[in-house]
């Protein structure tokens, strides 16, 4: 699973940076103004609802089910079942972009009251809201074609597959924003349109590798079946438990919307750059965890399933940041602690005694490297201060020198295990790329 993970992780670090390219450029093009604002609210009326429901309580739902269809049944009836998930969200997801069209007014009241305030910048985000209400139906399907390929073992290429949409907004996007005034567009509507773009390649490039592995299953609408019924069953708590995040960014939303102009696109860089670790090692592990598990509960390997949960969750451990946002660290604490028993009954046990004790030595040792890295960062002279980018790289560089072999010393003298199989990892990484 570490192999997998790392793979995934690598694939999912391009993605992120690309990203962070992306906002570069955005920020770059129009800075923090209305433009920003109105595009930051249009983009995340279907980014929330596809965090909550498409990459969200789907996914965490379809995959499990497909799965244990697939190891139980075989893969004509798993992608059977496939296209029958593939044809409720045509007619759910469909019907409800068009009632969002058709209401985007009130869409954009709920999630960013203030933004009427400013002459010309509420119908600007309706405008923008219109155009890219379909991109929730394109990743959608992008969703369950991720999903599907994950739990054939095809990994690193779903993991990719975002990177169509930061090319789409920085190839398309910008382009068609620096020709707007000659098409007699909005500038910023043409980011707009590179997120359809984007959204499209996501799905489309998944494409055939699920042509090569056997699906062509055709949409079918059958509420009655009883996997689409387990799925529906799965999505409920799982979008409650996404909630937690998902009103919390709208609640942000909403209150930057009152404040000075540009306020919501501050916000929506900060909440970019800690996207970046939680996607690179925290969704990484999942992607890999989710498959393998389902499989090992289909065929009812009870101390297999245990041991890949507990083996993710030390595996997440020692890679938190101090960047991400204190509350959102304590919400996942508290999403920790609420679940962990379910899980632990699911599957006849999690050897929590062993798990929590893990984790106290993992906290001790991440507050060991924390310590190292803050008193590296001491060392640099204050006379090159201001020295761009000496100011920004110097520290950057000693926090890693000094922190990297305090975390790897005090987790072996804690007797942490997995820092061995990191370690061995990495070491036949660069074994090969020498």
């Amino acid at each position: 699973m570490a192999r997998s993970a790392g793979l995934v992780g690598l694939a999912t670090s391009a993605s992120r940076v690309l990203g962070l390219v992306r906002e570069q450029t955005v920020a770059f093009l129009f800075g923090a103004g209305m433009e920003t604002d109105a595009f930051n609210v249009a983009f995340r009326i279907p980014n929330l609802l596809r965090d909550l429901f498409a990459e969200g309580a789907l996914s965490s739902a379809f995959v499990p089910t497909f799965t244990s269809t697939l190891t139980r049944n075989g893969r004509q009836q798993a992608f059977a079942l496939a296209g029958k998930v593939v044809g409720a969200l045509l007619l759910v997801v469909g019907a409800l972009c068009l009632l969002g069209f058709l209401f985007t007014p009130a869409l954009v009241r709920c999630f960013a009251p203030g933004i009427w305030s400013v002459p010309g910048k509420g119908e600007l985000t309706v405008d923008l809201t219109r155009i890219m209400l379909p991109f929730l139906l394109l990743i959608a399907l992008a969703a369950l074609a991720m999903g599907m390929l994950n739990s054939l073992g095809r990994y690193v290429l779903p993991a990719l597959a975002p990177v169509m949409l930061n090319l789409g907004m920085i190839v398309v996007g910008t382009g068609l924003a620096l020709a707007a005034p000659r098409l007699g567009m909005t500038p910023v509507a043409g980011l707009a349109i590179g997120v359809m773009v984007g959204g499209f390649g996501q799905l489309v490039v998944q494409l055939p590798p699920l042509w090569r592995e056997g699906f062509a299953a055709r949409p079918r609408v059958d509420f009655g079946d009883a996997g689409v019924r387990q799925i529906l069953g799965l999505m409920a708590p799982a979008a409650i438990g996404l909630a937690a995040t998902q009103v919390n960014i709208l609640v942000n939303t909403q209150i930057a919307s009152f404040l000075v102009e540009g306020s919501i696109s501050w916000l929506n860089y900060a909440f970019r750059l800690m996207q970046l670790p939680i996607g690179v090692f925290g969704v990484s592990v999942a992607t890999v965890m989710l498959p393998a598990v389902a499989r090992h509960l289909a065929l009812r390997e009870m101390e297999s399933a245990r041991a890949r949960v507990a083996g993710a969750l030390l595996l997440m451990n020692p890679m938190g940041h101090r960047g991400l946002a204190l509350a959102t660290a304590v919400t996942g604490l508290l999403n920790f602690v609420i679940l962990v028993r379910p899980a632990a009954r699911r599957l006849d046990g999690l050897e929590l005694p062993a798990l929590l004790s893990c984790i106290l030595r993992v906290t001790i040792a991440c507050t060991a490297m924390g310590l190292a890295m803050h008193w590296a960062v001491g060392l640099v002279p204050g006379t090159l201060t201001g020295v761009v980018p000496v100011d920004r790289a110097l520290p950057l560089a000693l926090a890693g020198l000094f922190g990297a072999p305090v975390l790897v010393g005090a987790a072996k003298v804690l007797g942490i295990a997995e820092i061995d199989e990191i370690v061995t990892m990495v070491g036949r990484k660069l074994g090969r790329a020498r």
